[in-house]
């Protein structure tokens, strides 16, 4: 299953240790890159910022998605 997590940052960083520990001992997740519209970077630990959050709702690919982002405004106007 592919997944993605939206925010690059310290969170999203975070979160993609977690999907590494999970795969460790069971490969559950196709880790496919961060979504970002403040990156700074083309890639974070390795794996890259595939591109923004306008990016992401306009791919046709079959994608879970994991909001990294701590600041609960900015997660608030990220799901809607």
């Amino acid at each position: 299953m592919n997944i993605a997590i939206i925010g690059a940052g310290g969170l999203g960083r975070e979160i993609l240790g977690i999907i590494e520990c999970i795969n460790s001992i069971n490969k559950v997740w196709d880790f496919i890159g961060f979504y970002d519209d403040n990156a700074s970077s083309k890639s974070v630990n390795g794996h890259s910022v595939i591109g923004n959050i306008d990016s992401l709702n306009v791919t046709k690919e079959n994608v879970h998605v994991i909001i990294g982002i701590g600041n609960p405004s900015n997660k608030e106007k990220i799901k809607e």
